[in-house]
């Protein structure tokens, strides 16, 4: 196993663009991922493009870093609006007498509940799911 990850290692580190084949020995059933295609006899897995991607520039890791922040905010506050975190942060207030306050409150709630579904798609329970319907409805109807 050591000798595969020696292997792996130094796989990856060239900056060529040669094929990796992933080859399963046809007596004992062995598994190795190497450059050169598979021995007559072996099962090929799979084969792909074995060239490195680039390295990110600082730009990009800047730009990585900045949104997965204000993801990390926007899932805090999402979580909180639909109930899947208790830990209140704060709240967003709305004049219930008028009528576009309403509309935007429904509206909000909408997009909201798009971005949770999107993105927590799957650790939202069927309750939960019901939880962000009912939420969605109550801020929806007309006050």
């Amino acid at each position: 196993m050591r000798i595969l990850t020696v292997f792996l290692l130094l796989l990856t580190s060239q900056a060529n663009a040669s094929p990796l084949y992933k080859c399963e020995g046809p007596a004992n059933g062995a598994v190795s991922i190497q450059s050169d295609p598979c021995v007559k006899g072996a099962k090929q897995v799979w084969k792909r493009d074995g060239t490195p991607e680039a390295p990110q520039t600082s730009e990009q890791l800047s730009a990585a870093l900045a949104k997965r922040r204000k993801d990390e905010e926007d899932a805090k506050a999402l979580s909180i609006t639909a109930g899947t975190d208790r830990k209140p942060v704060g709240t967003i207030r709305y004049n219930n007498a008028n009528a576009d306050n309403a509309k935007q409150r429904c509206s909000l709630a909408k997009q909201q509940a798009k971005v949770i579904r999107d993105r927590d798609w799957r650790q939202l329970t069927i309750e939960r799911l019901r939880q962000l319907d009912a939420w969605v409805e109550s801020e929806c109807k007309s006050k």
